[in-house]
């Protein structure tokens, strides 16, 4: 009886009250979609840092690096390689596939397989680069070029600052392009510069045969003081909460917005519990029908959210994944909770004061 009376109560706040009801819908949805969105790009960057699979070699001889790189590259029994990069203290020589850059560059485009493998003069230059340098040379380097080893080189595209979002030595390990400026790497090799470093990402999880394989690859060099070989270590998921927690506070403070126009929404009906109070109805049964219309309306906007995302997910698979039914529910039950106990809060005292309705004191 009471639930049914609920809904009837909700359904008559939304025909009296329609651009209200309207606007605390379409806001409560947009605030959950921004929430569910930035937890799939977030979910997705998570993922792919975990099922991955990398390498990372520091060796104090360039030649050695240099067979360790044609080595992988021509053994027939690793997975597919996704990257494989040669690196010294500025310079990062590349091979990859196209889709590997792609998250990374913001500005212009990636080299061509064509490039790739010819060697071509092309550069990527870290967005940090071009911050440091003279205005006059930042207006002309995508048209003139830069100078690398006394070669000259065609600026082709722009690389974001990720430094600035994680320790040097997730960066040397985990990212193709570390350093200020990306090449080819057969450029890199033909300009006989002197990598120290190699780091490489398999398209799929290593064997326990094709670690041991590669673990002799590397014994093999005499040079070499660190290594990393590929596992399932994940040291992001610290990260993953850290990177979020500014957004994470933002969405909230967006959501007690959201919650205050719910709340002055149920407020154009309190005559009606006032009614209710006067008739002998407790302060409980009140805040069972506001609890009502707080599930009822973040449910209608949860799952719209829903909706929206799976339509944004089918045309940015490259850079969101979908959460798990878990995380999903919880969001859900979250975004509930939080309104209702802000709508709560600022109902409460309004209940207060008619506690006592024309001398009659409702307990």
């Amino acid at each position: 009886m009471m639930l049914r009376s609920s809904v009837r109560n909700f359904g008559k706040l939304c025909r009296c009250h329609p651009s209200f009801a309207a606007l605390s819908i379409l806001s409560l949805l947009i605030t959950t979609l921004s929430f569910l969105v930035l937890m799939e790009k977030s979910y997705y960057t998570y993922q792919v840092s975990v099922t991955q699979e990398y390498l990372y070699v520091m060796d104090d001889s360039p030649e050695e690096i240099c067979a360790l790189y044609h080595d992988l590259q021509e053994n027939q029994n690793l997975p597919d390689i996704v990257s494989i990069s040669l690196l010294d203290d500025q310079y990062t020589g590349i091979a990859c596939d196209t889709k590997a850059l792609a998250n990374l560059l913001p500005y212009g485009r990636i080299f061509t397989p064509e490039e790739g493998a010819q060697g071509a003069n092309v550069a990527l230059l870290s967005l940090e680069y071009v911050r440091n340098l003279p205005q006059e040379q930042i207006d002309q380097i995508w048209d003139d070029g830069i100078e690398i080893a006394g070669e000259h080189f065609e600026a082709v595209g722009g690389l974001t600052d990720i430094a600035r979002y994680f320790p040097p030595e997730d960066l040397l390990s985990f990212f193709p392009v570390p350093t200020l400026i990306a090449i080819p790497a057969e450029t890199y090799l033909s300009l006989s510069m002197q990598p120290t470093m190699l780091n490489c990402r398999f398209t799929s999880v290593l064997t326990k045969e094709q670690t041991e394989e590669l673990r002799r690859m590397i014994s093999s060099c005499e040079h070499i003081s660190t290594f990393y070989l590929p596992g399932t270590r994940n040291s992001s998921f610290q990260r993953f909460v850290e990177s979020n927690v500014i957004y994470i506070a933002i969405l909230l403070m967006a959501l007690i917005a959201v919650a205050f126009i719910v709340t002055c929404w149920f407020q154009t009906d309190q005559k009606r519990y006032q009614i209710y109070m006067i008739c002998g109805a407790k302060k409980r049964h009140i805040v069972f029908f506001l609890t009502v219309d707080m599930l009822l309306l973040s449910q209608i906007a949860y799952w719209g959210a829903l909706a929206c995302t799976h339509f944004i997910n089918r045309g940015f698979s490259d850079f969101l994944m979908p959460l798990p039914l878990v995380w999903r529910v919880w969001i859900g039950i979250g975004v509930f909770a939080f309104c209702w106990l802000v709508v709560l809060l600022c109902s409460l005292p309004l209940l207060q004061h008619y506690r006592n309705v024309s001398g009659f004191e409702v307990k």
